[in-house]
């Protein structure tokens, strides 16, 4: 499975926006080569926001064999604290 377009999906989707932005192509590989940077200002607990910033660092490190296997960002994923508004 392809766990970092999962990371930058599921960072897409808390964020509504990419995990590396840029203008051009280049510069958006070199952002990624770079690896994750973090989570912007959000909504999200202090706990949940590292739970999330963990997972998502695990899943975009610029190397695949630093990346966790999709079981372990499956369990890494719903093991997080659940917020209740």
């Amino acid at each position: 499975a392809d766990v970092w377009a999962l990371g930058a999906l599921l960072h897409f989707m808390l964020c509504g926006a990419p995990p590396f932005a840029a203008r051009t192509v280049g510069a958006h590989v070199l952002a990624a080569q770079a690896g994750f940077n973090g989570l912007p200002p959000g909504p999200w607990a202090p706990e949940t926001r590292a739970a999330l910033e963990g997972a998502l660092s695990l899943a975009l490190a610029p190397r695949a064999s630093e990346r966790l296997d999709l079981a372990t960002l499956r369990r890494v994923l719903l093991a997080l604290p659940v917020e209740r508004a």
